[in-house]
């Protein structure tokens, strides 16, 4: 028996595959994709952008992901000053104060794809609010039974 593929169910299952590797590689040490959480590249890109990156070599107006610290930046390339890379978001007034080593540059920034990134910002959040959630029960489960307790051991 063959079975008849629809174009909406390959660009679901597409889509899908988009949000798992975005979710998964989101904290990789060189991710291939990331998503805009931030509105400093306003209106160049947009919150929720999915962002493809390559490491390829960049340049005065190119859009880079570097590591700053434990996280990554996207902005613009101002210039590059010896072993520093000057960087900007386009929405924010001046470069950023600490540039980025060369060595921090993951890539630069070689497809945009609007929108997409939306669900794994609203994932990340969820489970975010899903583990403070189920920590503050445990907190109010522990005290409930801490104050049974304390009442049985008094009243005896």
């Amino acid at each position: 028996m063959v079975r008849c593929v629809r174009s909406r169910d390959v660009v679901l299952l597409t889509l899908i595959l988009l949000l798992l590797i975005t979710t998964l590689t989101s904290h990789l040490y060189y991710p291939i994709l990331t998503v805009v959480s931030s509105f400093s590249m306003e209106p160049t890109l947009e919150l929720g952008d999915l962002l493809i990156i390559a490491p390829l070599p960049y340049g005065k107006g190119d859009v880079v992901l570097y590591r700053k610290g434990t996280y990554f930046v996207v902005h613009r390339v101002l210039s590059v000053r010896g072993e520093y890379v000057v960087t900007k978001g386009d929405a924010n007034l001046f470069p950023d104060p600490v540039p980025p080593r060369r060595d921090d540059v993951v890539g630069k920034v070689v497809i945009v794809i609007p929108y997409l990134g939306y669900l794994s910002l609203l994932l990340q959040k969820f489970w975010t609010i899903a583990t403070l959630l189920i920590l503050v029960l445990v907190v109010l489960q522990l005290s409930t039974v801490l104050r049974e307790k304390s009442t049985v051991v008094g009243g005896k």
